[in-house]
């Protein structure tokens, strides 16, 4: 998020003391991510924590994803099979989050490093490195299994509801919107036809895909874009697992799809052993899946959820610039693959 949580970092440091027995000393809002409120918190034991705050109100579904990856994460860290996660601080009751009426807090040791969000383009040398960490990742998967409740993927499209809405209103509703949906309706309305066509295509290799039983699942991280990953003198560390399942191979490489992919499959047939090629209608699925669920999100932000200024110009930068803009890009991809 863009602008600190409401809660008052007088009150987090008091949930830190009460739930954590830390004291802290300095509170510092972090401006980074889509999902979650940041804070990096300096406390009186010479430590540096990362506080993760989710809204009740606002963030109900990265609430439950919190119950789904924070196990996880733990079940590697007690494996000692995958180094590469930060993993969560347990609190004074044993938990792995302080839970409020309001909110929910997940404490992570500090990583010190450089996040990978503004290193494109990626080196191969980087695609490489980062192929290897996710081949031992899913080499965890036959250990984990058993430890673990985390859904199968399932090729959701259940944000279709809200997308729908969002087109209808922008299309149809006009007058309701205020400045920022005005903006919103110039940039998404005259593509709405192609959003409905992608929609429409990937939905048709949803059914397809539920109905195979061809595909091979690991344990996924879901997201390895730049944002989640840190190059800290500990190597390359996995962050935000909010999107972890069980899925196939290629939901971790369409993230590459247009940056040397032929790298990152060679590289991860290497630290995996095994020979494996992607299977282009799933890259192109899940491709396009993420396009459409960050412009859902990113619309219903800015027709329901904003109240402040920079986080709707971000969200609607974010559409424009990292979002509809790359579609072209992505199929030119799928096609030089397929060649």
């Amino acid at each position: 998020m863009k602008v600190p949580h409401a809660l008052p970092n007088d009150r987090i440091a008091q949930l830190l003391a009460d739930h954590y027995g830390l004291q802290a000393n300095t509170i510092a809002f972090i401006p980074i991510g889509d999902m979650s409120y940041g804070y990096r918190v300096a406390c009186s034991n010479g430590q540096d924590y990362y506080f993760k705050l989710l809204d009740r109100n606002m963030q109900p579904a990265a609430i439950e994803r919190a119950r789904m990856y924070l196990p996880v994460l733990h079940a590697l860290q007690e494996t000692r099979l995958f180094e590469q996660a930060v993993y969560p601080v347990l609190n004074l009751e044993e938990k792995f989050a302080v839970e409020t009426e309001d909110i929910v807090g997940v404490l992570f040791p500090w990583v010190e490093g450089q996040t990978l969000a503004d290193a494109h383009p990626f080196s191969e040398a980087l695609v490489e490195q980062i192929a290897a960490q996710a081949a031992k990742l899913h080499q965890t998967t036959s250990t984990v299994v058993d430890l673990v409740q985390l859904p199968m993927e399932d090729y959701s499209l259940s944000f279709e509801q809200e997308l729908n809405g969002c087109l209808d209103l922008l299309a149809n509703d006009p007058h309701r919107l205020d400045r920022y949906g005005s903006e919103l309706t110039a940039i998404v309305v005259p593509k709405e036809n192609a959003i409905r066509s992608v929609f429409a295509r990937i939905q048709a290799l949803q059914l397809s895909f539920t109905s195979s039983t061809q595909q091979d699942y690991v344990l996924c991280h879901g997201d390895l874009w730049g944002g989640n990953m840190i190059q800290s003198s500990e190597g390359l560390i996995f962050i935000d697992w909010e999107s972890v399942t069980w899925a196939p191979p290629e939901r971790e490489m369409v993230g590459y799809l247009t940056q040397h992919l032929d790298r990152f499959v060679a590289a991860y047939n290497v630290a995996s052993g095994r020979t494996f090629s992607p299977n282009i209608d799933l890259l192109r699925f899940y491709a396009f899946q993420a396009q459409l669920r960050n412009l859902t999100q990113w619309m219903m932000n800015i027709l329901y959820r904003n109240r402040e200024d920079a986080q709707q110009q971000n969200d609607l930068e974010m559409i424009q610039f990292h979002c509809l803009d790359r579609w072209d890009g992505i199929e030119a991809a799928l096609a030089k693959l397929q060649n």
